[in-house]
Order: structure tokens, then sequence, then C-alpha cells
């Protein structure tokens, strides 16, 4: 279970780890979490419970995941 789940079950997580697609996208640290393309947290795993807060709090957003 990923911590978009809790919130939306059709949300899809990918793993990508073909370094050129990573630069394609700006990817300089790993691991990264990408939203809609659009890089939003480098360098760490986050929690499932830093995730669920940050779409509380609108980090990302509705319009994100």
């Amino acid at each position: 279970m990923n911590a978009t789940n809790a919130f939306d079950p059709s949300v899809g997580v990918e793993w990508i780890s073909d370094a050129n697609e990573m630069l394609e996208h700006g990817v300089v640290k790993t691991p990264t979490v990408m939203v809609d393309g659009r890089v939003k947290f480098e360098g760490r795993v986050p929690s499932i419970h830093e995730i669920t807060r940050w779409i509380q709090e609108g980090i990302l957003t509705e319009a994100d995941v």
C-alpha cells in the first residue's frame, strides 16, 4: 500500500531506475518523489505518514496526485 491510496485508490506509483530517464526529468538525487512529471522531493524515502501529511497540508494537492 502507498500513502496516496488512503486518498484515492486509483493513484499509481511508478519506479524508474533508468539513469537516462531520470536525467530527462532533472533528477540528480535518489530517491525522488515526482508528481505528474514534476520533482517534489529528493534525497530520501519519505514515510507514509509524511506523504499523508503533505497531502493533507496541500503540499501534494489533488491536482498533483
